[in-house]
């Protein structure tokens, strides 16, 4: 009977969800693809030249290092330029000649010599006209002179080289603060997922919500669900990702809801996936959901009001975390002396039981269809589906 009940599913259908072959093992750690902060947990493992083709993208690099590196890198940067040059500047000198005795500072004048910089009398001074010509700081103490043309070209090649370093460094200190990874972190999703009779229809559902007034822009919402899939010609792809049409809208009419696949975060919103025929949920009760080994991908994506880059939050759901027959609590109030809207995040994974049949979209559109026909066509429709039961 059971199998009979399976084999009328669509073969899409049964496969995605990975039923009764694999089961859930409660004494080891569920696995997910998203943890429920957005982290993914994925580790690279046999890429060819890995390391080359990170150098190849060194920005990106950089700018995915921890701050620890970053500032070790901002620092080093410096600090090895600085001192290459300087012995590079102080190599000339020593082969010009500005280091003898005779020729130092305080007796120039006397000996009639001219250095190729002025005031140079060890390393340390050689040091610090390093610094100053890669930054134009310009105390005054130190400056080149006509004579060496050696020195003219260096100082030229130490500015330019200076200036790449620092717009390098900065863009990357500038990219890291800036990025919309940190924005998303003021995204919250509900702990759970919920399925739920709304307008005759079962609904798996969740909610979101903006932590901060500023909002964002053009927020659109899309789910996977990930799971095995099984081909018609028998071929199994593990872990492959189904979309699942998701709406911001709860109305009976199916096409007008496929339309509102983005909401304003302006309150907590409730988002949706309608679980009619063309759904992979379609025949999935409450007991095969929990046995199921799949994994529910949720990610918005939209604009930072005040950046303009386009940020990604994401979570996840597993079969555990999906509530079967229940719906949110409310978390907004009123405040009539403020004048505001009162969102109380410490509620938004609030929820109540109701009285959401426990069966499949399937099994409860046949239930409604032998409703109808019994009230249509009555005592004799019933007979005679007694009768084709026998």
């Amino acid at each position: 009977m059971n199998q009979r009940f399976c084999n009328a599913f669509s073969p899409m259908r049964e496969a995605i969800l990975a039923f009764s072959p694999i089961r859930r093992q409660r004494n080891k750690e569920e696995r997910r693809l998203i943890d429920k902060d957005g982290t993914l947990k994925i580790a690279h493992h046999g890429l060819n030249e890995r390391k080359t083709r990170y150098i190849d993208d060194i920005f990106t690099t950089c700018v995915d290092l921890r701050w620890r590196y970053i500032f070790l890198g901002f620092t080093s940067s410096f600090l090895v330029s600085w001192l290459t040059f300087a012995g590079i500047w102080h190599l000339l000198f020593y082969l010009n000649g500005d280091l003898e005795e005779d020729h130092l500072p305080d007796v120039q004048v006397e000996n009639g010599w001219t250095p190729c910089v002025y005031s140079i009398y060890d390393f340390g001074s050689t040091f610090l006209f390093s610094v100053e010509t890669q930054h134009t700081i310009g105390y005054g103490l130190r400056g080149s002179s006509h004579k060496c043309p050696d020195t003219i070209i260096l100082q030229c090649i130490q500015s330019i080289a200076g200036v790449l370093i620092q717009a390098c460094m900065a863009g990357i200190v500038f990219a890291k603060l800036a990025r919309p990874k940190n924005r998303a972190r003021t995204v919250t999703f509900s702990k759970n997922a919920v399925v739920s009779m709304v307008n005759g229809k079962l609904r798996l559902m969740f909610r979101v919500a903006n932590a901060r007034n500023s909002q964002i822009l053009e927020a659109h919402y899309r789910a996977l669900l990930l799971g095995n899939f099984t081909t018609k010609e028998g071929s199994t792809y593990r872990n492959f990702p189904t979309e699942l049409p998701l709406t911001t809208q709860i109305q009976e009419d199916e096409d007008a809801e496929r339309k509102q696949e983005y909401g304003h975060v302006f309150l907590p919103l409730l988002v949706c996936h309608t679980i009619d025929r063309n759904s992979p949920l379609y025949n999935i009760t409450p007991a095969q959901l929990l046995q199921s080994k799949v994994e529910l991908l949720i990610t918005l994506e939209g604009i930072v009001e005040q950046s303009g880059n386009t940020v990604q939050a994401r979570t996840s759901f597993l079969p555990s975390e999906i509530l079967w027959g229940h719906t949110f609590t409310n978390c907004v109030t009123f405040a009539n002396k403020e004048g505001v809207y009162l969102v109380d995040h410490s509620k938004m994974d609030g929820v109540q039981a109701d009285e959401t049949p426990r069966l499949s979209a399937k099994q409860l559109e046949n239930l409604d269809l032998e409703s109808s026909l019994a009230e249509k066509f009555g005592s004799k429709y019933a007979s005679n589906n007694k009768t084709l039961t026998r």
